[in-house]
């Protein structure tokens, strides 16, 4: 707040903030308000209340009324958002030789180590242990899916929504679970940067999250499946027969003509078109629906010759977040083996 000169704040001692923080990409900009809100916090209450003055943030009425009743008003206080707006209006009056002083602090921040990570292999793990480490997480992953298959749907009430990127589902009878994934798996399921999911496959990415649709319990099988296990696929035994649960994109169609509707899954996908599996065994043929990444909906095709049309479409959705929680929403269905 007071350094005139690029040598007063290159010499700045360090805040335990900057010392302890694990964000390595600060600009100069963060670096000042850091530092600015710092120095503001420790200024007496009427110094704080003439800067506040001075740059509009605040009205001399409410400090009026403070002195007037302080029993029923509270005193002015500066919340996060005004040390904000005042750190900025002082940040844009600056000059540009003082802001390249800021630049500098801010690359010798940037520069420093991350208290309490990793930069290398601690001696005690060997390729064993991780090996180890690996199948252990796995054994529960494919443990905490199998068990989510094996239970019964319900339905869940309608108000009830999940947000996956620009799209806000309603639960209903859908499967949603959050766990976390350890970033070796991660790798091992997607691939270094999700280089192993197709184009189409990624429907909304951020620095914080990627989601992606997938459609058939095929790919999910090649995405998951790893040395004969797949967490998405388990034999259970019903009312004198055995079934087979795994999960894939949910259709329902309704019949030209009749207008009847029935659900399904799909089961086959070629180019733009889906073979979908009805309920009542029977396999159609129909438009894929298309989905806009922009606006987080869908837009539902046919064609002259189709006998159905597509009403409504969940893919099998899957959020990864960077912070290692990975939601998944999906629909259980039957598969015919």
């Amino acid at each position: 707040m007071n350094e005139t000169s690029r040598q007063s704040i290159l010499t700045l001692p360090l805040t335990s903030k900057e010392v302890k923080s694990t964000n390595r990409n600060k600009s100069a900009y963060h670096t000042f308000v850091s530092i600015y809100i710092i120095q503001f916090n420790q200024l007496s209450f009427h110094q704080q209340k003439e800067l506040l003055l001075n740059e509009n943030i605040h009205q001399e009425f409410s400090y009026l009324q403070y002195d007037h009743d302080p029993i029923i008003y509270d005193q002015p206080k500066a919340s996060a958002t005004d040390k904000m707006r005042l750190a900025s209006k002082h940040w844009g009056r600056l000059s540009h030789e003082l802001k390249e002083s800021w630049l500098e602090r801010s690359t010798t921040i940037n520069n420093l180590p991350i208290w309490g990570e990793f930069d290398e292999l601690p001696p005690e793990v060997s390729n064993e242990v991780i090996l180890d480490s690996i199948n252990l997480e796995y054994t529960k992953f494919v443990s905490l899916m199998n068990r989510a298959l094996k239970r019964s749907p319900r339905f869940i009430d309608s108000v009830l929504f999940k947000t996956f990127g620009k799209e806000r589902i309603q639960r209903r009878s859908l499967f949603f679970r959050s766990i976390h994934l350890n970033h070796v798996l991660k790798i091992i399921f997607f691939g270094p940067n999700y280089s192993y999911l197709r184009q189409d496959e990624v429907v909304h990415r951020t620095k914080r999250c990627v989601v992606m649709h997938l459609h058939l319990h095929k790919r999910i099988q090649e995405l998951f499946e790893k040395n004969e296990r797949n967490p998405f696929l388990v034999d259970t035994c019903g009312d004198n027969e055995d079934r087979t649960y795994s999960c894939a994109g949910k259709v329902v169609v309704k019949k030209r003509g009749t207008r009847l509707e029935a659900n399904g899954y799909v089961e086959k996908e070629e180019r733009n078109r889906f073979s979908v599996v009805l309920e009542n065994e029977e396999t159609v043929e129909v438009e894929k629906p298309q989905f806009n990444k922009e606006s987080g909906r869908w837009l539902y095709l046919s064609r002259e010759a189709d006998r159905f049309d597509v009403i409504e479409y969940d893919p099998v959705r899957i959020k990864i977040l960077e912070k290692g929680n990975i939601h998944f929403l999906f629909q259980r269905i039957n598969l015919k083996i």
